[in-house]
């Protein structure tokens, strides 16, 4: 059985850092190629087995591609591949380059979580979205552990329009997309703001949250009162125990006293006629 008890950013079936994480209905997360392969090994009647707690899981009709991102997990995984790539001894090239040879990296944009040569940088305090994003040394970020700890999160973009940001929640398909997706493929759906629908979200989970402290107020009593049943029970069930034993002591005593008493009453008749017997034949 998979477990996701190693770290909150590695996979329960292949062990690493998760990639395109997808989140079951029993909220236990996997790569998404990692359900894919269990899927077609072992996928009966479009339904899938959570490899962590073996609830079944129906699975959507555009397959797997269908179950819902897990962003935190992927965002806790992204962490995990920076530092690990800033605590590195070898030097780490840009991933945002104007330049065609990706110069080296000498600063990290803790906004957009990525690394920056010296022009990136450059640009970057320049561009009016940019502008006001935390830039922070690379050696500044590998000597301090814990700087990658209150990275903001980046920026969620566009699978398929890959520079639109994620502004919007399909509320139809339940998935959050970008205004050109909105506009082309969603613009017949019920959608949001990605700001107002976690606002609801947050409120509704609240309310269930109260209800859930509720309920659990009231389990938590009545497993309490249930311990003092038990309790109860076994402590009567002591008292039976030694009243029962008392009862069949006493009547066993008593049996035995009337034992004694028959079986002498049966020798005193019995010597009473054997006397008198041997009289008359004697005579």
């Amino acid at each position: 059985m998979a477990s996701n008890t190693a770290s909150p950013a590695t996979c329960g079936i292949c062990s690493e850092l998760f990639t395109d994480p997808r989140i079951l209905p029993c909220l236990h997360s996997f790569c998404k190629k990692c359900l894919q392969k269990l899927y077609d090994e072992h996928g009966v009647n479009k339904t899938l087995k959570c490899p962590t707690c073996e609830e079944s899981a129906p699975v959507p009709g555009e397959g797997v591609n269908g179950f819902f991102q897990d962003l935190r997990r992927s965002y806790e995984a992204e962490v995990v591949q920076y530092e690990a790539k800033l605590k590195s001894s070898f030097d780490q090239n840009c991933e945002r380059c104007i330049k065609t040879d990706n110069g080296p990296a000498v600063c990290f944009c803790c906004n957009c979580c990525c690394l920056l040569c010296k022009t990136c940088e450059e640009d970057h305090q320049t561009w009016r979205e940019t502008l006001n994003h935390k830039l922070v040394d690379v050696g500044e970020v590998a000597s301090k552990g814990n700087v990658l700890q209150n990275i903001e999160k980046k920026p969620l973009l566009c699978a398929v329009h890959r520079r639109k940001k994620l502004r919007f929640f399909c509320v139809t398909c339940q998935k959050l997309i970008c205004r050109d997706c909105k506009d082309l493929k969603h613009k017949d759906h019920q959608y949001d703001l990605i700001e107002d629908v976690a606002e609801k979200e947050k409120k509704d989970l609240l309310a269930l949250f109260d209800d859930a402290e509720a309920a659990k107020a009231k389990m938590e009593n009545a497993m309490s009162q249930g311990e003092k049943t038990m309790q109860c029970v076994q402590s009567m069930k002591k008292s039976v125990d030694k009243s029962i034993k008392t009862t069949f002591k006493k009547l066993r005593d008593a049996l035995d006293s009337r034992e004694a008493a028959l079986l002498a009453k049966s020798g005193e008749i019995c010597d009473g006629k054997v006397k008198s017997l041997s009289v008359q034949h004697d005579k």
